[in-house]
């Protein structure tokens, strides 16, 4: 099994993947968290261990994009299913770490959190890490939700073409629940907040640090963005990751309204 370590304390990691070894564990070290988000659907880890104290904020974002696309099988090997892979995400923190964070955590189903130095100030012997790490067995086998069948759909004739269209276009009346993270193109900073009212097409968006966005004018395009999208609240299968494209449609002072191009 793998985990991926997203930290930048070349002793905390070697800690960290000590103690991960004794579990049977890979570790995979990525020292950006950004670049790791890009790349979690080729390093398709089982858990993620992120130290807080490296990415105080960034560490929500990777949470909530942090699943992964895998195919596999049905019972006679005759059809291929498309399966969303949530690893389970453990925080590093540091004696700075709140309870407000926490509770953050918490509705991020985060699987655990244990802290990164010892009350004499060294770097402990993460026991806490190897304790969670005991509690995961369970969980690790009941982590994956299927969210698609992959299917040759057959060729729609005319009619069916009309019929076709006309419920896409219907379906965009409706808002979906989404989350939305996008890189600046000018700054290349990481962009979180809230998203709202995406209806297949379009979506408000209100960042957490408004700054990281007033660069951003009317018509400027997105190359690289991630959008998470909940069909169903009440089903979890019904999830949909996907890397996407944007532009700009407004920016004013709270909000962007962004169009999804592609």
């Amino acid at each position: 099994m793998k985990a991926l370590v997203i930290a930048d304390n070349e002793k905390v990691i070697k800690r960290i993947d000590s103690t991960l070894k004794k579990f049977g564990y890979d570790t995979i070290v990525y020292r950006w968290l950004l670049k790791a988000l890009d790349n979690i659907e080729e390093i398709s880890p089982h858990i993620i261990v992120i130290s807080t104290e490296d990415y105080p904020r960034h560490w929500k974002t990777l949470t909530q994009f942090s699943g992964w696309t895998k195919n596999t099988e049905n019972s006679n090997g005759t059809e291929s299913f498309g399966v969303v892979q949530f690893p389970q995400v453990m925080l590093m923190v540091g004696k700075n770490f709140s309870a407000e964070e926490e509770d953050k955590a918490k509705t991020l189903n985060v699987a655990g959190i244990f802290k990164a130095v010892e009350s004499d100030g060294e770097y402990g012997d993460y026991s806490e890490l190897a304790a969670i790490l005991s509690n995961l067995s369970e969980k690790l086998g009941s982590n994956t939700q299927p969210v698609s069948q992959i299917k040759n759909e057959p060729e729609l004739n005319n009619n069916q073409a009309e019929i076709k269209a006309k419920e896409e276009e219907e379906e965009t009346d409706i808002n979906l629940p989404c989350s939305f993270v996008f890189t600046n193109p000018i700054t290349l900073a990481l962009v979180y907040g809230t998203a709202r009212n995406y209806n297949g097409k379009t979506l408000e968006f209100t960042p957490d640090i408004p700054d990281f966005t007033k660069t951003l004018s009317e018509g400027t395009s997105i190359n690289m963005a991630s959008l998470r999208v909940t069909r169903d609240e009440n089903e979890a299968s019904s999830d949909s990751i996907k890397a996407v494209t944007a532009s700009i449609i407004s920016n004013d002072s709270e909000k962007l309204v962004v169009k999804i191009t592609a």
